[in-house]
């Protein structure tokens, strides 16, 4: 019996932090509110894509995972290009000192695009998953 409640408390301490171990998921979502294809280019992922991103219909969106390296920090940057119009996304997360989640959307292209970046969902709990939202205009 004194066996079967030490087994109950170590599970009891492990179970939750069975998490904290576990690879942080940013789940991605891309808007082309384009009138043509948009191409991704690859610059930056602090982890593995799933599955990899691809180009996107006028008028269409995409998802994909990204499965970072660590609990502690993610990120990522890549651009879309429609036409003339390109935005670069960027997100990452950090947890030091404390969990903070970053965004960004930029024109870069020869024509000026509309860009957006909305986090739409974060843990604040490990392993800090979160979900964002990328929108080409």
């Amino acid at each position: 019996m004194y066996l079967l409640k030490i087994v109950a408390v170590i599970l009891t301490v492990a179970a939750p932090m069975a998490n904290a171990w576990s690879n942080t998921t940013a789940s991605v979502t891309v808007k082309n509110e384009t009138g043509a294809e948009a191409t991704f280019t690859y610059q930056y992922a602090f982890g593995s894509f799933k599955p990899s991103p691809s180009a996107i219909a006028s008028k269409a969106s995409t998802s994909f995972d990204l499965i970072s390296l660590s609990t502690t920090a993610s990120g990522m940057r890549f651009t879309y290009k429609s036409g003339r119009k390109e935005c670069k996304f960027e997100a990452s997360h950090s947890t030091l000192p404390t969990a903070k989640w970053d965004k960004k959307a930029t024109s870069v292209g020869s024509t000026r695009a509309t860009c957006e970046a909305q986090l739409t969902r974060a843990s604040i709990n490990p392993p800090y998953n979160y979900s964002v939202t990328f929108t080409l205009k």
